[in-house]
């Protein structure tokens, strides 16, 4: 390997340590969102990081000196490919399992017996019908995240979701299955024209 190239190596080796170093406060607002905590668990988090870096110093550094860089590294490369792989699948399969939570809910009937006695012109094919709607709507937003803003279908689908939330022990379970977080229900009046809480 020739000057330039170990220059680069290194840079290219600095560089990813910062950016890993400082990911953590980029994607924090995401994160906590994601798991449901405030910034104590991230900070928890972030000093399990440079705690796990220190303890690290003194066994890589034995390592280097008795089997050299190139096998220290690949020893170190090897658990931390598995790591990632074994992250990408377990998240897959956690959002897979939430977007089946979603399609096999079924709301209860006495909540569409409540639908049709503000909407009397619906009938039961009708609230069915409303309800494929709304799981239609929670399937979009799991999939598109919590930060996103999405329209409500109809006012129709807007009421049978007021509904499902005023059972709220029944709702925060079906959010924690679904969505991985509350699922909070925002007014049209506080949101962008067109946006999530809208029916127009």
């Amino acid at each position: 390997m020739t000057g330039t190239s170990l220059l680069a190596a290194l840079a290219l080796a600095t560089a990813l340590s910062q950016f890993h170093r400082a990911a953590l406060g980029v994607v924090g607002p995401e994160l906590a969102i994601d798991l449901g905590d405030g910034p104590g668990l991230l900070g928890a988090a972030n000093a399990i990081f440079f705690l796990a870096i220190a303890l690290a110093q003194v066994p890589v550094g034995l390592a280097l000196d008795r089997i050299g860089p190139r096998r220290t590294v690949a020893l170190l490369t090897v658990p931390a490919v598995l790591g990632a792989l074994l992250l990408l699948y377990r998240d897959r399969a956690a959002r897979l399992e939430r977007l089946q939570a979603i399609r096999q809910h079924v709301f209860p009937a006495s909540l569409l017996r409540k639908l049709r006695d503000h909407h009397p012109h619906l009938d039961e094919k009708d609230s069915f019908l409303v309800a494929r709607a709304l799981r239609q709507y929670f399937l979009i937003h799991a999939q598109m995240g919590p930060q996103a803003l999405i329209g409500m279908p109809s006012k129709v689908v807007d009421d049978l979701w007021h509904e499902f939330i005023l059972d709220t022990r029944a709702y925060a379970a079906f959010c924690g299955r679904a969505f991985g977080h509350f699922f909070h229900h925002v007014p049209a009046s506080s949101t962008p024209r067109g946006t999530c809480g809208s029916w127009e």
